[in-house]
């Protein structure tokens, strides 16, 4: 049996296994395509998280801005029922006084 066909075989598999070693272009690509999508996912991730922040902040203060408004209404109602219960007494003195002078007048 010949000797060439395993030293061809041995040459072939040293070549094979010393290309392991080192990247090639197109795993050099792959690396940064991944490196890429991680990127654009923590971004993304980030992004949504920070939405959420802002929404929460908008609920609370529209929240805050709701209550406020609900507390200014309250006050303003308050104001108006007592406007017009000092003008109902206002109105009943005037009208007693009218009808006191009436009662009082020669006939």
């Amino acid at each position: 049996m010949s000797k060439k066909p395993f030293i061809i075989l041995s040459v072939v598999a040293g070549l094979a296994l010393g290309g392991c070693g080192e990247k090639g272009p197109a795993e050099q690509v792959g690396e940064k395509i991944d490196g890429a999508v991680e990127q654009a996912q923590d971004a993304a991730q980030q992004a949504g998280e920070k939405a959420a922040e802002a929404v929460d902040g908008a609920a609370q203060t529209s929240g805050q801005v709701a209550d406020q408004a609900m507390d200014a209404a309250q006050q303003a109602g308050d104001k108006a029922v007592k406007a017009v219960d000092e003008a109902a007494q206002k109105a009943g003195q005037a009208a007693d006084q009218l009808m006191g002078e009436k009662t009082d007048a020669p006939q």
